[in-house]
């Protein structure tokens, strides 16, 4: 991926170029050997190698606590290499019970490390129409090679892991419609965290943000957790009519280095999406999807802090601590579909929004009147499109 913007850092006064390279070359051999009837070995390596160039300014500004950052330069290759090895044992121990172990190691070049991540899951028919799931494992991921571009010490930082734990079950509740419910429990080591801002989570900092910053001295001791529970009922498209609910119950949180939990980027705690269509013919086809998630959390401005300095200044004593307005939103689609020999066009009209909800996307310190000011979501927007398949 090449980039080659211009941005905004957090002062709307100071303008940060970027100019990076990342490049990622990946090697994946898979074989697969039956051991006889009821047991078959999956196993094989893989290599990625990185070559990544970064050449970025960010500007000065203030960073979120109102603390002055001077301008920030970074000119440097970052190069990294990963090598693994993975192998899974399946085993059908009866027709209704399945079982599954394996694992894998990996080699980080750049940290020197290497590492052993197990994984089970298995699966049980009770009857025809009621199997039970669970699976069980160890994942992990390197920090963004952005981060680690910043200074040389963050390559000795320990990868975040994550400990997963699921348990389910599918129900059929008739040939067409199926019932999926699931529980999960994930529970996450080796966070990066900032000493300079303790009650911030860092990799948080980028997906909320959508970019990351410059940081200080990151220690890699924060921990996180998230668990809940999902409902999916989906019925197959019978009777020119086909539907999708699902239902999503979770909290995530992370623990800052003040040992104070709390809320993570995407806590939004609630998710419900139901989806409906109906074929009155091959030719015509009428949707609907409606959503609503509560809102995300954010940490609110200290005003007399921000008006000071005429920048958002937020409350740290307050991270993560409200949270946004529920989201809500309702699309409507109707298409056409005119077939031809070895092809297919496809025109639609969509209304995203229907009926207009303001949904808030964030609250921003307006500068120009020196005050909090609301950012909201796209309206009603009507959608006119052409799909050709060849």
């Amino acid at each position: 991926t090449a980039q080659d913007d211009w941005f905004r850092t957090a002062s709307t006064d100071s303008l940060a170029q970027s100019d990076y390279t990342e490049r990622a070359f990946r090697f994946r051999n898979t074989n697969r050997i039956r051991l006889g009837s009821s047991v078959s070995l999956e196993m094989g390596a893989d290599a990625e190698v990185n070559r990544n160039r970064y050449d970025y300014v960010l500007g000065a500004h203030h960073d979120r606590l109102g603390n002055p950052v001077p301008r920030f330069q970074v000119n440097t290759d970052h190069d990294e290499e990963r090598a693994g090895a993975f192998g899974t044992v399946s085993w059908a121990i009866t027709p209704a019970w399945d079982f599954t172990a394996g694992g894998r190691v990996d080699h980080y070049t750049a940290s020197e490390e290497t590492r052993f991540y197990p994984r089970f899951s298995s699966s049980f028919a009770v009857t025809e129409r009621l199997t039970l799931n669970a699976a069980a494992g160890v994942f992990a991921q390197r920090l963004p090679g952005f981060i680690l571009s910043q200074d040389l010490s963050y390559l000795e930082l320990p990868l975040p892991e994550a400990v997963h734990l699921v348990v389910g079950a599918d129900y059929l509740l008739n040939t067409s419609t199926q019932l999926t419910m699931e529980g999960y429990w994930k529970e996450y080591e080796n966070m990066p965290m900032e000493e300079e801002d303790p009650s911030k989570s860092v990799l948080d900092d980028g997906t909320s943000s959508g970019r990351f910053w410059q940081y200080g001295t990151l220690v890699g001791t924060g921990k996180a957790r998230a668990y809940g529970v999902e409902l999916l009922l989906q019925k197959k498209l019978t009777d020119r009519f086909y539907g999708l609910a699902s239902a999503s119950l979770f909290r995530s949180k992370y623990r800052g280095l003040d040992d104070t939990w709390r809320s993570r980027a995407h806590d939004n705690r609630f998710l419900l999406n139901a989806v409906a269509g109906y074929r009155p013919s091959h030719h015509w086809e009428f949707s609907a999807r409606w959503s609503i998630a509560g809102g995300p959390p954010y940490t609110p401005f200290d005003v007399q802090a921000s008006e000071a300095i005429q920048e958002g200044v937020v409350d740290a004593t307050r991270t993560n601590a409200d949270g946004y307005p529920t989201y809500h939103s309702l699309n409507l689609k109707i298409a056409r579909r005119f077939v031809f020999r070895g092809s297919a066009l496809t025109s639609y009209i969509a209304l995203w929004n229907a009926y207009g909800q303001d949904n808030v996307a964030e609250y921003y310190w307006n500068e120009v009147d020196n005050a909090q000011d609301t950012l909201y979501q796209f309206g009603f927007l009507p959608v006119f499109g052409l799909e050709w398949k060849f």
